[in-house]
């Protein structure tokens, strides 16, 4: 559905209408009355984990059949139940179709005016993984994924991609945390600070929020005199 209502697009109304129930964990009211209109069936349900999120669909799914699985953002982009959902629904056979969406990607070119500065060289990086392997360059634009809080081992990971962050960057280097447009936050939100203040100014970040660092220069090294 993309980061809000207005985001849905006619592929996805047209594939609403053909199915016969949705399954969704977003409590939108507002959204789901206007799904409403076009598959009646709704289930809402806001699941504890990604794998009770897929259980929970596959159950809507016994009910009826075809099922739509209504996810923020695009489908595959940072959104562990649906990928979860189409490796367990293929397994049992069942057929799987993924619609784009608008996700916090495109808004973020947008809100940043990432283009306008040659901003097609981005890094992206999910720092929900980093214990899977550190991965900082200061070498390239950078946008950081998921830096708010969450689990146990989430909360961990910001710890040391933080701590590994502060030994690469003066603590004076500009950052900025970012919040796209959504229903709950219509404006968007950017908050500017820097690599040394980060430690506190991530009390105010959430899953949605995004992280951007520019790519650290390098100094220019003067070639060496040569001796007579």
């Amino acid at each position: 559905m993309g980061l809000k209502a207005g985001h849905i697009t006619f592929e996805t109304l047209a594939a609403l209408k053909t199915c016969r129930s949705v399954y969704t964990s977003m409590s939108d009211s507002r959204l789901n009355s206007f799904i409403g209109s076009f598959c009646r069936d709704i289930a809402v349900d806001a699941a504890a984990s990604p794998e009770a999120t897929v259980d929970a669909a596959l159950r809507q799914l016994k009910k009826g059949s075809p099922l739509a699985f209504l996810t923020y953002g695009n489908p595959f982009f940072l959104n562990k139940p649906a990928l979860l959902l189409r490796e367990k629904a293929l397994a049992q056979g069942i057929k799987v179709q993924v619609l784009e969406g608008v996700s916090s990607i495109d808004s973020l070119f947008n809100m940043l005016l990432l283009a306008e500065d040659g901003g097609y060289d981005v890094r992206l990086v999910n720092v929900g993984e980093y214990d899977r392997g550190p991965r900082l360059q200061t070498g390239i634009d950078t946008l950081y994924f998921m830096v708010g809080g969450g689990s146990e081992r989430h909360a961990a990971n910001i710890k040391k991609f933080l701590a590994d962050l502060q030994k690469l960057y003066p603590a004076d280097f500009p950052a900025a945390l970012v919040n796209c447009p959504n229903a709950q936050l219509p404006a968007g939100r950017v908050v500017d600070t820097t690599v040394g203040e980060l430690g506190k100014d991530l009390a105010r970040a959430d899953k949605a929020t995004t992280l951007f660092i520019r790519r650290l220069q390098a100094p220019v090294r003067r070639p060496a005199k040569r001796r007579s």
